[in-house]
């Protein structure tokens, strides 16, 4: 008997550009390394909303504008291309 629904694990994950943080770091990609060795507040459409040296920095700076990550507020250290966190 075949199966009804894909097994999550047998299908391919999204393509990236369906992710609108993704998708804004990929076409702003100049700007979003601007911000290399901070933490930034992305939004999807707004783009970065926020930049600090830390997150708690970070979300301090986002109550203080009036957003959290629950406004589809996106936080993300930017790493500079060739940098391995490993």
């Amino acid at each position: 008997m075949g199966r009804s629904h894909p097994n999550p694990v047998d299908s391919d994950p999204p393509p990236i550009d369906e992710d609108p943080w993704q998708a804004w770091i990929q076409t702003h990609r100049e700007e979003y390394l601007s911000h290399a060795g901070r933490v930034v507040g992305i939004h999807p459409t707004r783009g970065i909303v926020a930049s600090a040296r830390t997150a708690g920095e970070l979300l301090a700076e986002l109550a203080r504008i009036g957003l959290t990550p629950a406004d589809e507020v996106l936080v993300s250290r930017v790493v500079p291309p060739g940098v391995s966190l490993a």
